[in-house]
């Protein structure tokens, strides 16, 4: 009669394990992707600035100004973090790999574009950023899929909040 209480015990203590486990991995993916989000990740109104830019020069200076220095930090923070679990890992290095790449077609086009440079050589320079940015789709897929996986497993939402100044942000959160 002792085993079968013993077994019951152990039983128990394994399954309360897992879900404090389970619990706490939730804890550890929502405040990894939030923190992200906060620090590193870039606007689109800056991508949107990119697109409508006039010159090469322009180019030139918001792809160094506001987009090299911020995946250049994004890539130092995702190598630099040390996550206790191996799921959310994974996705830290799959966001490392999206960011890395990034941040290498953007100093890419910055070597390529000059002040200078006629609207033949900004146009060429352009083609051949849009043609090497064509992983990027692949990536950002493979993230979301596997942060979507992630959400699922550990319970975690998309919940909607506002800023200081009324503007929606998208952050990671617990059961509702």
């Amino acid at each position: 009669m002792k085993r079968v209480w013993l077994f019951f015990g152990l039983a128990g203590i394994l399954l309360l394990s897992g879900c404090f486990n389970k619990s706490q991995k939730g804890d550890e993916l929502i405040a990894f992707y939030n923190h992200w989000m906060e620090n590193w990740e870039i606007d689109s109104s800056t991508y949107s600035s990119l697109n409508w830019a006039e010159d090469a020069e322009e180019m030139l200076l918001i792809i160094e100004n506001d987009i090299l220095p911020v995946l250049t930090k994004s890539v130092d923070y995702l190598e630099q973090t040390d996550l206790e679990y191996r799921a959310v890992n994974d996705l830290n290095e799959l966001l490392l790999d999206r960011e890395s790449y990034l941040l290498a077609l953007f100093q890419e086009l910055a070597d390529e574009l000059n002040p200078d440079s006629t609207e033949s050589e900004t146009e060429i320079a352009l083609e051949k950023f849009n043609e090497n940015s064509m992983p990027i789709a692949d990536k950002n897929k493979e993230f979301a899929e596997s942060l979507d996986t992630l959400m699922d497993k550990y319970h975690v939402y998309w919940i909607t909040e506002y800023d200081s100044n009324g503007e929606e942000l998208e952050r990671l959160g617990k059961d509702r």
